[in-house]
């Protein structure tokens, strides 16, 4: 997949606005290592469907059995580029 140089800076931008425990793996990956999400219709509501991930993460929080994220990088990584 082609990143255009405008998502690389607006994504390295966000990397300073807040901290992620698994320092920002998904962009320092050029998106090659994203955890796996389900989208449903919303822009912002999205399921993290790694099983260990979310208790480990503070961008996720759990409703009813299923563990959602709240990343602003994730969101718009899904929203962006579909994945």
């Amino acid at each position: 997949m082609q990143i255009t140089a405008k998502a690389k800076n607006h994504m390295q931008q966000m990397t300073t606005q807040f901290p992620c425990q698994f320092d920002y793996k998904c962009y320092n990956s050029d998106l090659t290592d994203v955890s796996r999400v389900k989208k449903y219709g919303a822009e912002d509501l999205v399921q993290c469907l790694e099983p260990d991930l979310p208790r480990k993460c503070g961008h996720s929080f759990c409703f009813g059995y299923k563990y959602f994220c709240k990343c602003p990088l994730r969101l718009y990584i899904v929203n962006e580029f579909n994945m």
